[in-house]
């Protein structure tokens, strides 16, 4: 007949791969339903570093948003398609969008099954006031993303060139309200 100790242990066992499933659900709350397209990288990616990290006991709250941060920024550039023009206009917004969401996940991750689990003795149960180093940080890059500011695109053609058409090099238009566009010179 089991003890309620060893349920107690079981339980905290399946708490870490309970939380696997469960960290990128609840992220969705928070960043929305594109934090859902963190469970596959989180699978993917994430399981793998968390078995690493476990078995090299890394498994303390800085790990924990080390490895989500790795996990969002290599989902980035899984998702990024090759075209340059893309990575170009969206790289950077998206890997800090993706790296805040694997961050986050990476914490409410270890907050839900590891902190505290009497599976991982080697892990402090105080409260890591340490943790809130990432306030700051988290601020910055929120900051960063905004001042990057948002990519629009137009689509249209040129109908008319004063003086002599550009035949190389990085052109740009100026359109009436004097903005400077970058165009991409193409043959018919």
């Amino acid at each position: 007949m089991p003890t309620l100790a060893s349920w107690v242990t079981l339980l905290n066992v399946k708490r870490d791969q309970t939380a696997l499933l469960i960290a990128p659900a609840l992220g969705s709350l928070f960043f929305g339903v594109g934090a859902l397209m963190a469970l596959p990288f989180m699978l993917v990616l994430g399981v793998p570093l968390f078995l690493l990290c476990r078995r090299l006991r890394w498994l303390q709250w800085c790990h924990a948003a080390l490895c989500g941060f790795l996990c969002g920024v290599l989902g980035s550039l899984l998702i990024a398609p090759t075209n340059p023009a893309y990575l170009d206009s969206f790289g950077i917004q998206n890997g800090l969008y993706f790296a805040g969401i694997g961050t986050f996940t990476g914490l409410l991750f270890w907050w839900l099954g590891i902190f505290r689990n009497d599976a991982y003795p080697y892990v402090s149960a105080s409260v890591p006031y340490s943790m809130l180093l990432i306030v700051p940080i988290a601020l910055a890059g929120f900051q960063i993303h905004r001042s990057l500011g948002e990519v629009t695109f137009a689509k249209g053609r040129i109908i008319a060139v004063q003086g002599d058409p550009p035949t190389r090099g990085n052109p740009a238009v100026t359109a009436d309200d004097l903005t400077e566009i970058g165009i991409e010179v193409s043959e018919f």
